[in-house]
């Protein structure tokens, strides 16, 4: 039987501080949550607009990025002593180092090996410009999530307040659109992606055959984009909101603002927020609840789907097949074993 299980969180808006942590430990708001090269487990504390870090063995807590206070400070010194201002969403590159956004900033920055910080795009406020340019000069508004290539070259950034997907080259340095023309529209498969509008970009992930799977919430829908940048498609969701068509074909489902995605093994698995539940979409094309039964409560620990959560966003994958979930405003992270259900 898969059971889910809180790692860390009470229920209540809380200060962590590093060390030993239990269950119990408060968090204030997780968002992104993804594992790192050393398998711990990283995530955006957004109401402390800090970093975090679990190493689930040796049941560790440790800072990672941010103070504590809001604020946009720091470049060129160590991470834990700058300060953000609500990192939504993290990544790392094949050398280890952390990309992440800070969102109410406007920018997206970088941690390397040696715990140093820099901003890699925007220049701190919002707005749209810089195409073409170097894209710590450019102008994002409030970016939301990021996502690398697999060759490792581009970064992808959702810049929900352009309504636009943004590519920087993390070998030149310069950004570009990519996707999206700035019109707040459901996409059109017949266009180019830089022709054609998208309404809400919120997240992304690349699968295994380098195809990017993006997440729209206002237009409640799940596309994947080809590897050749060329040719997408709408595999979930039908643009109109709500929590209905479970079990079922996706694509005639209601979404119901989706956030956090994680794709593995040919399946979907995505935060759908205001249902306040956690979906997949099978290798045959059938949208499931896995977690939740889309109400808003604090669920406890063992059957799925009597867990109710409460507006959850991020959510990933480890190789053993474990899904966790940043449940925002239970302020826990949740973990669920899912390789039994793919």
């Amino acid at each position: 039987m898969n059971e889910i299980v809180t790692l860390i969180g009470n229920g209540a808006k809380g200060f962590a501080q590093p060390g030993r942590y239990a269950a119990d430990t408060p968090i204030n708001e997780p968002f992104g949550v993804t594992i790192g090269p050393d398998r711990c487990l990283y995530f955006c504390d957004v109401g402390s607009h800090r970093i975090l870090s679990l190493d689930l063995e040796a049941n560790v807590l440790a800072s990672v990025a941010g103070t504590g206070s809001s604020g946009y400070s720091g470049d060129g010194g160590l991470a834990t002593n700058a300060q953000c201002m609500e990192p939504y969403e993290i990544r790392f590159d094949a050398q280890g180092n952390l990309y992440f956004v800070d969102m109410q900033a406007h920018v997206v920055r970088r941690i390397d090996l040696q715990g140093r910080i820099t901003t890699i795009a925007g220049n701190g406020v919002a707005g749209f410009s810089g195409d073409g340019g170097p894209a710590e000069r450019a102008q994002l508004a409030q970016p939301h999530a990021i996502e690398i290539s697999p060759d490792g070259r581009m970064l992808l950034i959702c810049d929900i307040g352009n309504h636009r997907v943004r590519r920087v080259d993390l070998v030149t340095g310069l950004i570009e659109t990519w996707a999206g023309n700035g019109e707040q529209a459901l996409p059109d498969v017949g266009l180019a992606l830089t022709a054609t509008g998208f309404f809400g970009p919120r997240t992304m992930a690349f699968d295994e055959r380098g195809d990017l799977h993006l997440a729209l919430r206002e237009g409640n829908a799940l596309y994947r984009i080809n590897a050749d940048g060329r040719h997408f498609e709408r595999y979930a969701g039908n643009g109109r909101f709500g929590y209905l068509g479970d079990p079922g074909p996706a694509v005639e489902a209601r979404l119901c603002g989706p956030k956090g995605l994680a794709v593995a093994r040919g399946v979907s698995y995505f935060a759908d927020t205001e249902s306040h539940t956690i979906r997949c979409v099978d290798t045959q094309g059938w949208v499931r609840t896995v977690v939740g039964d889309g109400e808003v409560g604090d669920g406890a620990d063992g059957e799925p789907l009597a867990c109710r959560l409460a507006r959850p966003h991020g959510v990933c994958l480890d190789p053993a097949g474990n899904l966790y979930v940043g449940d925002s405003e239970n302020h826990r992270i949740r973990r669920l074993r899912v390789s039994a259900l793919d």
